[in-house]
């Protein structure tokens, strides 16, 4: 892969595609547990370009050229400066409480989002836990075929079989045969 990247990028700088390279792997689906390693390990699918900005998605739907982007990305940031004006606005007006009042409603305010903080990473947990155990079945379905078909193929020897032994490289001169007919007199467990 990283041969193919350095071709398609004309490049001899392999290090510089190492986290294309590394990208693209995590987030290729992955037959044997039936997602991306990505979305195993994260509990997400990757996102990729825009899709992964700060824009909201009815937004990047309607982009359709590179000037439309820029003007609503200058707009997001003059919306974020208009906001923190504003935020410190507030502070000038709340100036006449001492430094320890705070008001009952701003506590309840500010413990608000901690609560639902808690429960979007307790949901997050849950859904990783959910696709690794799903990740961990898939890998547990696919050894579990391979092994059947391993047992097709090469069923055990009985007594009295015949048998193909490969003789080693080493141990064979040229004109030797490379394989050992033989038949099975005895079986031992070991």
């Amino acid at each position: 892969m990283l041969t193919a990247w350095m071709n398609d990028n004309d490049t001899n700088k392999w290090s510089d595609g190492l986290s294309f390279v590394q990208f693209a792997k995590n987030t290729t689906y992955h037959e044997r547990i039936r997602q991306s390693l990505k979305e195993a390990m994260f509990g997400v699918k990757a996102k990729r370009g825009i899709a992964s900005s700060f824009l909201p998605g009815e937004q990047i739907a309607n982009i359709e050229t590179e000037e439309q982007l820029e003007e609503i990305a200058n707009t997001s940031e003059t919306e974020e400066q208009l906001e923190e004006t504003v935020n410190a606005s507030k502070k000038k007006l709340s100036g006449g409480h001492t430094k320890n009042h705070i008001p009952k409603k701003n506590i309840e305010e500010d413990l608000q989002p901690t609560t639902s903080s808690h429960q979007i990473l307790t949901e997050k947990h849950e859904l990783i836990s959910t696709k690794r155990a799903a990740a961990r079945e898939n890998l547990l379905l696919q050894a579990t075929k391979m092994l059947q078909t391993s047992q097709k193929q090469f069923p055990l020897a009985q007594i009295g079989d015949n048998v193909r032994i490969q003789v080693p490289d080493v141990d064979r001169g040229r004109t030797d045969s490379r394989n050992v007919l033989a038949v099975v007199v005895e079986i031992r467990l070991l």
